[in-house]
């Protein structure tokens, strides 16, 4: 009786698990949103921001666990920094951030901080 009750639970506990992740957004730039920001300002924690080839005139503030990747690379989807006095792309109080396939350029400080 022990033993059914321990499969049921983990069965219970893994398809919590796999719905939990299976909830992640896959949001798009810039056809969800029209800048990398508004799409990390609407993402979740856990979601992914996919971003289109093209020069993203903007300072990008990251302040929760997302995945940041340009569907590219980094040859093609580029930040310039829209205030030089602050780093193209700074993850701030946040873990668990990935960031791919980007060019950062146009800060004095920093590309990435």
């Amino acid at each position: 009786m022990a033993k059914a009750l321990w499969t049921i639970a983990l069965v219970l506990a893994s398809s919590v698990l796999w719905l939990s992740a299976s909830w992640a957004a896959l949001i798009r730039v810039p056809q969800d949103h029209k800048s990398i920001q508004q799409a990390i300002d609407a993402a979740a924690p856990g979601d992914e921001v996919v971003v289109s080839p093209g020069t993203y005139k903007e300072n990008i503030l990251i302040a929760r666990p997302v995945l940041l990747r340009s569907s590219a690379g980094s040859s093609s989807t580029i930040i310039d920094a829209a205030d030089k006095s602050l780093p193209a792309i700074k993850v701030d109080k946040a873990s668990n951030v990935t960031i791919k396939g980007f060019s950062a350029t146009g800060s004095n400080v920093a590309g990435i901080l």
